[in-house]
């Protein structure tokens, strides 16, 4: 290998018994390439997506050796994995980015983000890139109350202290995705306090929960029979016999996922 835009005496010298004869020299440039997938994307512009799962990898054209000293530089906010459970999820950030092949999310969006790779192949140091349009959405969620707190029966059980019936939700979210491609989901976070006061002695109780509500993704909210893209809550306890009073503190947080267009990414909020 010679170093690049460097010039090289490369003349051939041969023996003076030799009367006939002649050369070529057919150079070749070795490159460092980045594939993603089966395309080789050095060089390139791409636009991929906050979640979407970026698998890379760099390789030699021709192959003149074996790389060393490999060395990946990627730009802003990633990650690699996640571990979720019952009652505790885990955000792996860190990943190995001294191998041939490097694997990764983006969780933010940027323009123009420059992915790099450098190692050296018999001495010489070879680089490559390749620049990412990280794209994001931008949708905006709207929250509307459509009932006000009651106690009747118009709910699951009957009588309740509730907030929206059987026929119509309590709070009614939507969203609207503004030049964001892919899936959404809904996911629902709670906490409840309710405390009852039991009419044979005056002794009060209490129970507390919280985490994920109802299940995962939130159901989908049903209007005439019709599943939408909507979600609804209509929170509420039974009013059993034998209390005197019922107390009932919620909070709860909803959430609306996306997932990029090729739907083999992470869900992450958008």
């Amino acid at each position: 290998m010679i170093a690049d835009n460097k010039v090289e005496d490369v003349t051939p010298v041969v023996s003076s018994t030799y009367t006939n004869y002649s050369f070529a020299i057919f150079p070749q440039k070795v490159k460092l390439q980045i594939f993603r997938g089966s395309a080789n994307i050095a060089g390139t512009f791409q636009t991929v997506w906050v979640g979407e799962p970026i698998n890379l990898q760099c390789q030699l054209n021709p192959s003149v050796g074996t790389l060393s000293n490999i060395q990946w530089t990627i730009p802003g906010t990633t990650f690699s994995n996640y571990v979720a459970g019952a009652t505790t999820g885990q955000v792996v950030k860190t990943f190995p980015v001294t191998n041939t092949t490097v694997g990764f999310h983006w969780i933010e969006g940027t323009p123009r983000t420059e992915v790099r790779c450098s190692a050296m192949v018999n001495g010489f140091t070879v680089t490559s890139k390749v620049i990412f349009d990280v794209k994001r959405p931008t949708a905006s969620i709207t929250a509307v109350f459509q009932k006000s707190v009651a106690v009747d029966g118009d709910w699951d059980v009957s009588p309740a202290l509730h907030l929206g019936s059987e026929g119509t939700a309590g709070i009614r979210f939507s969203y609207s995705p503004q030049g964001g491609q892919g899936t959404y989901q809904w996911v629902q976070l709670g906490s409840v306090t309710q405390r009852y006061k039991n009419g044979n002695d005056n002794t009060w109780y209490r129970a507390h929960g919280s985490g994920l509500d109802t299940s995962y993704p939130y159901p989908k909210l049903r209007v005439n029979n019709v599943v939408t893209e909507d979600a609804g809550d209509s929170p509420g306890i039974g009013l059993v016999n034998g209390y005197l009073e019922y107390d009932r503190n919620d909070s709860f947080e909803m959430h609306l996922m996306f997932n990029s267009p090729s739907k083999n990414g992470c869900f992450g909020a958008a």
